[in-house]
């Protein structure tokens, strides 16, 4: 039947913001390794165009359309690179399905934007990428008060394991005002903060914390919720540490934490109870590296809850945040 590009509902007249001298230099230099370009040299040509399309020309020989994982991988390394963009969504009249529509831009990839200072775990020896305040202030709305993470207990006890800057202490204190808060960092620059009740310099996962609190009874934990931004590198880790300590631990990661070969059979052994899905991509500040909107990560990211007795995990899209609210 005929092709993708008559089946859709959402077409527009796009102005292209392409430069043969910038194709040209790219080629020339080989800014690009040879699969990008591939993928590059075939969206210059026939932008705009979704990843099935590029991906049917092509030869069969190489896969056709069986290419449009590939082909969508290699978009997505050649957007943070600054030298492809997302048009925006495409819809199927058929399937009802949008679909992300590219095309390149009229930059080197050394002009790229600097997301690779915002990909945790790439650039800082601490692994400190500090969480944007749209992304807490969701967290707070949409995610402690939209959905009961915790039983509503009088003397909640809450601890967060890589404080950082304070955002999601704040946070924290804003959905349970009443709560006992404990927070800490590794770097003794970043404590105290303001909105805990007790601040501790050190590692999370060294620190004896049933020599700083007592078990809560019978039935509760030193801590009611451990919740935070950890370390990406011992995401896995920060997880098995809060759930000794606590019942119910609550992380914001990358959505590819949960997709990995690594942590398959783990996974299945500390099953989710809920996945909140970011739409939005954040972008992190670091220690000399101040917040830039749009200098957002190359993942995609979620809040993931681990919590007492819920299958199969239950998954939550977070609302859209508009452009001009992620300052």
């Amino acid at each position: 039947m005929g092709g993708n590009r008559n089946e859709v509902t959402e077409t527009a007249m796009i102005h292209r913001e392409t430069s043969i001298e910038v194709y040209r230099r790219i080629e020339a230099e080989g800014l690009l390794s040879d699969r990008r370009w591939e993928v590059y040299s075939q969206l210059y040509q026939y932008g705009p165009a979704t990843a099935a399309e590029l991906a049917e020309k092509f030869p069969p020989s190489r896969g056709g359309r069986g290419l449009a994982g590939n082909v969508h991988a290699r978009l997505g390394e050649l957007r943070d690179r600054g030298v492809v963009v997302e048009m925006g969504p495409r819809m199927y009249r058929i399937t009802g399905n949008r679909v992300i529509v590219y095309d390149v831009t009229a930059k080197l990839p050394s002009e790229a934007t600097m997301s690779a200072k915002n990909i945790k775990g790439a650039s800082d020896p601490l692994d400190r990428y500090f969480t944007p305040a749209w992304a807490t202030d969701q967290f707070v709305e949409e995610v402690l008060r939209g959905h009961q993470v915790m039983p509503p207990l009088p003397d909640k006890r809450i601890l967060e394991p890589g404080a950082g800057e304070g955002s999601i202490v704040r946070g924290l204190r804003q959905a349970f005002p009443h709560a006992h808060i404990a927070a800490v960092d590794i770097d003794p620059e970043l404590g105290p903060w303001e909105d805990a009740n007790e601040s501790y310099e050190g590692d999370f996962l060294d620190i004896d914390w049933e020599a700083l609190y007592a078990p809560q009874g019978n039935t509760r934990k030193l801590f009611d919720l451990v919740a935070g931004n950890p370390p990406y590198t011992l995401a896995q880790r920060f997880v098995e540490v809060g759930l000794e300590v606590s019942d119910r631990v609550l992380f914001l990661t990358r959505q590819g934490f949960l997709a990995t070969s690594k942590r398959c059979f783990w996974l299945r052994d500390h099953r989710p109870t809920d996945v909140f899905i970011l739409p939005n991509r954040p972008a992190f500040s670091t220690p000399g590296v101040p917040y830039e909107p749009s200098n957002t990560d190359s993942a995609d990211y979620c809040w993931v809850l681990w919590g007492p007795g819920v299958e199969p995990t239950r998954m939550h899209w977070l609302n859209d945040v508009p452009k001009e609210k992620r300052r």
